[in-house]
């Protein structure tokens, strides 16, 4: 068997089952580590760490997964992810104010990325967005690049999947072994 992607999932927790719709998806998805992030806009302040544990072990074993995310028990703040990047981690913002030829970029890189380098970060902002001081202190990070994820504003939950799907047709374990 193939070794899962190392992708993690940096989101902001948002109302309603909207973080469990998340949490479970990431999994099915092979997040390998989920971060709950406090944003300036992020509205939920508490998430019930138990309760996304055992979303997470259902969706593993829906999807027939040997392995459960890693889930931080404390919400991160962006300044103190920002200041620990690992230097060998991609950080792909998703950004609904980067430009499209970005995405062809940010595309082509983990494209062409060897399998040694193929870990990443993807950062989903909150409800109502990034602020412009996050967004700047966010792109300050070496190794980070923003992904516009087409013309429409997404709800995070649908930004979280569709990023990780974009990072599994490029980098993931979709292909069948050669």
């Amino acid at each position: 068997m193939k070794p899962e992607p190392d992708v993690w999932l940096l989101f902001s927790p948002v109302k309603g089952d909207a973080t469990e719709t998340i949490v479970q998806k990431a999994t099915e998805l092979g997040a390998s580590k989920i971060v709950p992030l406090s944003t300036q806009r992020t509205v939920v302040k508490a998430i019930k760490t138990e309760r996304l544990r055992n979303i997470m072990v259902e969706a593993a074993e829906q999807c027939e997964r040997l392995t459960c995310p890693v889930l931080e028990e404390e919400e991160a703040k962006v300044v103190d992810i920002v200041g620990k990047w690992p230097e060998d981690r991609m950080l792909i913002l998703c950004d609904e104010t980067a430009v499209s030829s970005t995405r062809e970029t940010v595309l082509n890189n983990m494209y062409t990325q060897s399998a040694a380098d193929k870990k990443a970060g993807i950062l989903i902002g909150p409800e109502g967005g990034w602020t412009s001081e996050e967004l700047d202190l966010i792109r300050s990070v070496p190794n980070a690049v923003s992904l516009s994820l087409g013309p429409r504003i997404l709800r995070a939950e649908t930004a979280a999947i569709a990023a990780l799907s974009i990072y599994q047709a490029f980098h993931g374990d979709w292909e069948p072994d050669k």
